[in-house]
């Protein structure tokens, strides 16, 4: 079974390789991904993919479950 992790290192390596892939994914992450895994994003789950360049860098925080509570 491939992971979450392996699935994001072929998506992200496809962008790499090819423009037009990357230009879908920017644009409309699901249908991109979709496609190129032959398989349906369920409805409600949303892709965001923004790219990051000399001037910007895109942070992500786990969900909030993985954050320690106040004490």
């Amino acid at each position: 079974m491939t992971t979450a992790t392996e699935l994001k290192t072929q998506i992200l390596t496809k962008a790499d390789e090819d423009n037009e892939f990357r230009a879908r994914l920017l644009t409309d992450p699901k249908a991109a991904i979709s496609t190129e895994l032959g398989t349906a994003i369920p409805e409600g789950f949303n892709v965001l993919v923004h790219e990051d360049s000399a001037t910007r860098r895109t942070w992500c925080c786990r969900p909030r479950r993985h954050c320690r509570r106040p004490s």
